[in-house]
């Protein structure tokens, strides 16, 4: 078994059209030679509609879930955790395995429609939540653990009902503590037991009072870090850290850091790089068709954070609608995908270069535009990830039988 490893970022386009005068000084959207590879069609019975992001281990093997298929109880039901693996020699196709096919059925207390995105633990298990199932019918926590021989069988154990429906993944801390959310804004702590065979325990740490979509983020001091699609001053939405307790056994509080008042709408999950964090708005900007957004802490402690708007989708081949967040490559750049927009109007991958001067536009070139035609996919929704220099993401639709693909994306 291969553990989680570090991605490296590389970043390198040739772009093959020149933006027209009129738009050079608002920071053009480039079109560059597409270089994206399906590598991966999905089926009912290998799962479908892939609306998670991935995880990678150390031999750049990728890990995720489908919402619904598999083979369960109910076929278009349950959902999937798969795995799909890079070949042996170059060139060679990509190869998946279903790990688990969730059995819910209303008749036992198995999960259903895994939504998120996974993560590892140091000894290979994979965890991850589902929106139904358990014996409340309100979602579970589950772990997957890998066979202890090859070509084994995932064994899956239910770690525990969770009592707000959740869509997102989780974040795991240095002893093991795991945090996420329910969609209804619920944020919960999830602790291994003391003793070999107890039970892990859920605890309640606040509400971010506002939906929340995907998993939180942690920091080096044990804050959490989220969005919600409501909630906030306005009620349109909302950035906000959870900090842990100064005492033992004391409790968490909950702090707004901003309010968006311009129906923006923050679906994506947050990252944070030198105490900024970075994420995207579904709608809103200059053109309401969505912005990738940093927030500045304030240099007074007390102070309100900063929200800057580094760029604002336009719609038609820029791309649209970012429900997926950022992450930062080489040289600063950022990276993302949109639900919609690109060419064919089926969503776009994307990067955002930072100006040479603090303070002028980012400047956005289109890595590509999704068709939905022969085994190209449509509407990405979650994060990119970057693997020995090439990105990786999902389509929810798309590929040759329309029920989603993984892609790679090669600058």
């Amino acid at each position: 078994m291969s553990y989680p490893a570090s991605v490296l970022t590389t970043s390198r386009v040739q772009p093959m059209l020149f933006c027209l005068a009129a738009f050079v000084l608002a920071g053009c959207a480039f079109s560059v030679a597409q270089s994206e590879q399906t590598l991966f069609d999905f089926t009912k019975a290998a799962g479908v509609t892939p609306q998670a992001g991935l995880v990678a281990d150390a031999s750049g093997a990728l890990y995720g879930t489908t919402s619904w298929g598999g083979n369960g109880g109910l076929a278009s039901w349950g959902g999937t955790v798969y795995k799909v693996t890079p070949p042996s020699a170059p060139g060679a196709a990509w190869t998946q395995t279903v790990l688990y096919s969730f059995t819910y059925d209303g008749e036992n207390n198995d999960g259903a429609n895994p939504y998120c995105t996974l993560i590892f633990d140091s000894q290979g298990n994979l965890y991850g939540t589902t929106e139904h199932g358990g014996q409340s019918g309100n979602g579970t926590i589950f772990q997957l653990v890998p066979p202890s021989t090859s070509g084994g069988v995932w064994t899956e154990n239910i770690l525990a009902d969770v009592f707000d429906t959740p869509f997102a993944g989780l974040v795991m801390d240095a002893a093991g503590n795991m945090y996420g959310s329910g969609y209804g804004g619920d944020i919960f702590e999830l602790s291994p037991p003391t003793v070999a065979g107890g039970q892990w325990t859920v605890t309640p740490l606040a509400s971010a009072g506002g939906y929340e979509y995907r998993s939180l983020i942690l920091d080096g001091k044990g804050n959490l870090y989220g969005t919600t699609q409501t909630g906030g001053r306005y009620l349109q939405g909302s950035v906000f850290g959870v900090k842990p307790p100064t005492v033992a056994g004391g409790a968490w509080s909950l702090v707004t850091l901003h309010s968006f008042s311009n129906h923006e709408t923050p679906m994506s999950s947050l990252i944070l790089v030198s105490g900024v964090l970075y994420g995207t708005t579904m709608f809103g900007g200059t053109n309401g068709q969505g912005t990738v957004f940093s927030l500045n802490p304030p240099t007074i402690a007390g102070q309100p954070w900063t929200l800057n708007t580094l760029y604002s989708f336009q719609g038609g081949s820029d791309g649209a609608q970012p429900e997926g967040g950022v992450i930062f490559g080489k040289g600063g750049a950022l990276y993302g995908t949109t639900n919609v927009g690109g060419s064919a109007n089926f969503g776009t991958v994307y990067k955002l270069t930072p100006p040479a001067i603090q303070g002028e536009p980012w400047t956005e070139t289109i890595l590509h535009s999704f068709t939905a035609s022969g085994h190209d996919g449509e509407l990405p929704e979650t994060n990119l990830i970057l693997v020995k220099g090439n990105f990786y993401g999902t389509t929810k639709g798309g590929g040759n039988s329309a029920t989603g693909t993984v892609f790679r994306v090669t600058p």
